[in-house]
């Protein structure tokens, strides 16, 4: 496939007050209009794809709940994200939010950088979803990858993905490390939405110019994988009771379950520690890992034939790799 699949840096004029937007387009959306269960699914999968950049950017995002604001308008449908970003969360989410923008405001102190705001992530954000769509185009898979043959230039700022055509797509090292702990699912529900004459568009505003992604038919099953049966037993190696040591990603951690995630060889595993809080593992979320731990495989009281394992963990500690041992999308 051809690298050349977007359009960048295209100065029009802007409407005020936008960070960027989602949207699609197309004859089936010529009187931006959607379904009622396409659009929720569309913003869902919106919410999805920056909630996880925005936590991969700002871990202590995390502990907050908060909504983020969009204004739905016809034309073509679209989600659009105001720049007034920062006070519509402060606004829904409270106390909450207030602690962390303490937080930032303090650490931005202390190692005597600029603070940076919420539209500054969402911004980010919106180029991460970008970036994901680019490269997943770039390769015709989302998938664990290998990239043994990544080019690196003479300033280690950008990184070159070949693909099997011998074409190389080159992107900032930051949104390549970025899109490692990226799960391989994350625009499944927007681009399930895409149809021959329906395409998703994503959009970023900045300094009154636009940058525009898209993803259309010719690339939908690269971004939505059919569902895996249930009834299939996922790494029937992996036994009840075994122990293991294994490397992969953490992607998630979250505090009220007491769960992490861990992606290995292309699935995301349910862990659990064995004793304390995972908020204490926070310097390892969305890195390279090793686990140590025990397979479970409980479903009920007394049957343990669960078609996915879990692992109860004593030990998660990050890995170091080189440039070229890294994975995308693993």
């Amino acid at each position: 496939m051809s690298s050349e699949l977007y359009v960048e840096r295209l100065p029009i004029e802007v409407e005020e007050g936008y960070l960027g937007y989602f949207k699609y387009e197309g004859k089936l959306v010529q009187d931006g209009y959607l379904a009622a269960t396409q659009s929720a699914q569309a913003l869902l999968g919106m919410d999805k794809a920056l909630r996880h950049f925005f936590v991969a950017l700002e871990p202590g995002l995390e502990e907050v709940e908060f909504d983020i604001p969009v204004r739905v308008r016809a034309g073509s449908w679209e989600a659009l994200i105001p720049e007034t970003l920062e006070q519509w969360v402060a606004a829904g989410a409270g106390a909450a939010f207030t602690t962390y923008l303490v937080t930032v405001a303090k650490r931005a102190a202390e190692n005597d950088v600029g603070e940076r705001g919420l539209g500054d992530i969402a911004r980010t954000a919106l180029h991460g979803v970008q970036w994901f769509i680019r490269v997943g185009r770039h390769l015709g898979k989302v998938e664990m990858r290998r990239l043994e043959e990544v080019k690196i230039d003479a300033e280690n700022l950008l990184i070159g993905i070949p693909n099997d055509d011998g074409e190389t797509l080159w992107l900032p090292k930051f949104h390549f490390d970025l899109l490692q702990a990226a799960p391989r699912t994350l625009l499944k529900e927007l681009v399930a939405v895409v149809e021959k004459e329906r395409a998703l568009v994503v959009g970023v505003v900045e300094e009154n110019e636009l940058t525009e992604v898209r993803a259309d038919h010719d690339v939908r099953s690269v971004f939505v994988e059919e569902d895996q049966e249930e009834d299939d037993v996922l790494f029937p190696e992996l036994e009840h009771g075994m122990k293991v040591d294994l490397e992969g990603r953490v992607t998630r951690g979250n505090g009220e379950s007491n769960t992490i995630g861990f992606k290995y060889n292309g699935h995301i595993l349910t862990c659990l520690p064995e004793a304390g809080r995972v908020t204490r593992f926070k310097p390892v979320m969305f890195s390279p890992a090793r686990i140590v731990g025990v397979i479970t495989r409980e479903k009920t009281q007394f049957d343990f034939g669960a078609a996915r394992p879990k692992i109860i963990f004593s030990e998660l500690t990050r890995i170091e790799r080189k440039a070229d041992q890294r994975e995308l999308f693993p």
